[in-house]
């Protein structure tokens, strides 16, 4: 349909060369899903500050789950046949991004976010 195009050109349009991924876990324990409450809220952010992703967390801090959810990008930048080339996340030493990103997104160079030390 003409509206699901015009919305994925308009997804299309919004990935960028940055993104910035975040999670926050004080307000997801007011949102439930099929009786179940979310522990976190990841939001990936372009970098003009457009939100690009977000889902809801089951499990807190848990790598293998983020992850998961940020494999749903990867179609995305295929099909524009490109990739992001930097990526600030909230603690992506400790947290265990940066090796799993780094995979999902050959070349892209993770970093952590000034806000988050």
């Amino acid at each position: 349909s003409k509206r699901a195009n015009f919305l994925v050109q308009g997804l299309l349009s919004r990935v960028g060369d940055v993104l910035k991924i975040d999670a926050t876990y004080k307000i997801s324990s007011k949102t439930k899903t099929q009786g179940i409450s979310a522990k976190g809220i990841l939001t990936v952010t372009n970098g003009e500050g457009y939100c690009v992703f977000l889902a809801l967390l089951y499990r807190h801090e848990e790598p293998e789950e983020i992850v998961h959810h940020l494999e749903q990008l990867k179609p995305i930048y295929d099909h524009i046949g490109r990739s992001p080339k930097l990526i600030y996340v909230d603690n992506c030493c400790s947290s265990g991004l940066k090796g799993p990103l780094e995979q999902l997104f050959p070349g892209v160079k993770v970093k952590l976010d000034a806000f988050h030390w």
